[in-house]
C-alpha cells in the first residue's frame, strides 16, 4: 500500500492518486494495482479525473470508475466508466455525457 501523493507511469500514461494498493507477481513486476481518492490522469494530451482507478498490468489497460471526467481542449466527456488499453491507446466508454465545441465557419 502506497500513499500520499502517488504518481504512477505505465507507458504514456500518468496517474496521480492519494492511495495505491499494488500486487506484484514477481517483484519488481507489478500484476495490478488500485488506486482511490481521487484520481488525475493524462494520456496523449487527454485529461482524466475519477474516483477510482483500477490496472491489469498483464492486459495493458486501466479502468477509471466513478464521475470520469475525461477533457482534451475545450471539449469534455463524462462517464461512469472509462478503459484505456495503454497498447492501443484506444478509450472505451460506458455512461456517455459530453460536450465538444465547434468553431464557427468563417464566410
Amino acid at each position: 500500500m502506497l500513499t500520499g501523493n502517488v504518481t504512477a507511469r505505465l507507458g504514456e500514461l500518468e496517474v496521480r492518486c492519494p492511495t495505491v494498493e499494488l500486487s506484484y507477481d514477481e517483484s519488481p513486476r507489478v500484476k495490478w494495482a488500485k488506486g482511490k481518492g481521487g484520481i488525475t490522469a493524462r494520456f496523449k494530451g487527454i485529461e482524466a479525473t475519477a474516483a477510482a482507478v483500477e490496472l491489469d498490468a498483464p492486459a495493458r489497460s486501466v479502468a477509471l470508475s466513478g464521475g470520469v471526467r475525461l477533457s482534451r481542449g475545450k471539449g469534455w466527456i463524462t462517464a461512469e466508466r472509462a478503459v484505456i488499453d495503454t497498447a492501443t491507446g484506444k478509450v472505451s466508454l460506458q455512461e456517455v455525457k459530453g460536450s465538444i465545441p465547434v468553431d464557427p465557419v468563417h464566410h
